[in-house]
């Protein structure tokens, strides 16, 4: 009987050191994965706060590149169109209305005195405008009044030049209005690129970006001079 209490007593005891085993086990397992989710909370907690700085820096960097190229385009319109400015009263300055040269009658029908007289008082208050807006009042100014009458213009040019421009019309047929006029402002060697720019209202790289272009299309080389190639091959 006492044989059988003991091995009752020691089976109940193996019994409860198995269970306590267990639940210790179990105890430790549940500790465990608590201290791994708090540490995977801090973790994405910390990635939050790092994703949320990073897309702030973002933004500043964003704003502050915006800012330095609003400033920078400014700058660049601002100079450009002083430069065109410049350009525009050296005409004017040169411009003689009694000497009926074909530049001056060009200028002459450009309203170049009016124009001028215009911009010259608008570039004095260049201090309280931007250079988007100095270039806006520019274009408006030099181009959207009155605009050339090209066909005059060529019939003096042609006038001048004997009927060049006409046969030049003729033998190449294939060149385009602009391309046109910059061919035969080029023979006309009064006029320099800057000059040409502003009267045709386009860009100097685009100047002379078509003139290269032109000479290819002729079959012109580079660096000779556009009125005695055309006096040499139209004749």
């Amino acid at each position: 009987m006492n044989a059988y209490k003991e091995y009752y007593q020691y089976t109940e005891n193996v019994f409860d050191s198995e269970k306590n085993n267990k639940l210790l086990e179990i105890q430790r397992t549940y500790d465990f994965e608590k201290v791994k989710n708090t540490e995977n909370r801090l973790i994405i907690k910390q990635q939050k706060a790092v994703i949320t700085l990073s897309l702030a820096l973002l933004a500043a960097g964003i704003i502050i590149f915006l800012y330095y190229r609003k400033s920078a385009r400014n700058k660049r319109l601002l100079l450009e169109t002083e430069q065109k400015i410049e350009s525009l009263q050296k005409m004017a300055d040169n411009f003689s209305k009694e000497n009926r040269t074909f530049r001056n009658v060009l200028l002459d029908q450009f309203g170049i005195l009016r124009k001028t007289a215009l911009i010259e008082d608008t570039s004095n208050k260049k201090e309280q405008i931007s250079g988007e807006k100095l270039m806006k009042k520019f274009n408006e100014i030099v181009y959207g009044q009155d605009t050339l009458d090209w066909n005059k213009l060529y019939r003096v040019m042609d006038n001048l030049k004997n009927g060049l421009y006409s046969k030049v019309r003729k033998k190449y047929p294939h060149l385009n209005e602009t391309e046109f006029r910059i061919c035969c402002l080029s023979c006309e060697t009064d006029f320099i690129d800057k000059e040409i720019m502003i009267i045709l209202g386009t860009t100097l790289n685009m100047v002379r970006r078509i003139r290269s272009d032109l000479r290819k299309k002729i079959g012109m080389r580079k660096g000779e001079d556009f009125l005695k190639f055309f006096e040499n091959t139209v004749q």
